[in-house]
């Protein structure tokens, strides 16, 4: 059987149209997976870039860590850190008239970044007038480096009107050894 012109040109045209479909799919995947490189590679520069900036400014920095380094406390090897902290951060509250009214211990949970320890406070239970919590959170900032809340929890007291309640987690800074050893 012999197809007539007007077949093989129909079939010519759909063969054509299948093709430059598949060549469409195909060239669509390619431009998609390129445009992704070329996001992936502005996003390293930028990083690449970041990164210059960090080591061009790493006398800055250095010096920025030298001068904080000589302000953090030392502890021997057997000395409990805890209390220390708990003692400080109890005294600080009760200069501000915020009343914490229960720890909770976190035995061995010291984690060691370089040469510098941190250990966490959890305080489960404080309350003190907004006043107050905000003065005392100042005090810890002006603590410099060694004292960092990182979470915190704050909720109107349900029975004193104007008072504040929570918990919050301070990690205190501080080196392990002598200070002639460091």
């Amino acid at each position: 059987m012999r197809m007539s012109p007007r077949e093989q040109g129909m079939i010519i045209a759909v063969i054509a149209v299948v093709l430059f479909g598949i060549l469409g799919i195909t060239a669509k995947k390619q431009m998609e997976k390129i445009r992704n490189q070329r996001d992936q590679l502005k996003q390293l520069s930028q990083v690449r870039q970041a990164e210059r900036g960090l080591l061009q400014a790493k006398d800055f920095w250095l010096e920025k860590y030298i001068d904080v380094r000589g302000q953090i406390p030392v502890f021997g090897t057997n000395v409990i850190v805890s209390t220390h902290w708990q003692k400080q951060v109890d005294q600080l509250a009760r200069e501000h008239d915020v009343n914490i009214n229960r720890w909770q211990p976190q035995p061995g949970r010291e984690i060691l970044i370089g040469d510098v320890h941190e250990f966490p406070i959890v305080c489960t239970d404080w309350e003190g007038s907004l006043e107050s919590f905000v003065k005392f959170m100042f005090a810890l900032q002006s603590q410099g480096a060694m004292l960092d809340m990182r979470e915190l929890t704050i909720r109107p007291h349900r029975q004193k009107a104007g008072v504040l309640q929570g918990s919050f987690v301070l990690y205190c800074a501080f080196m392990r050894g002598t200070e002639e050893n460091l």
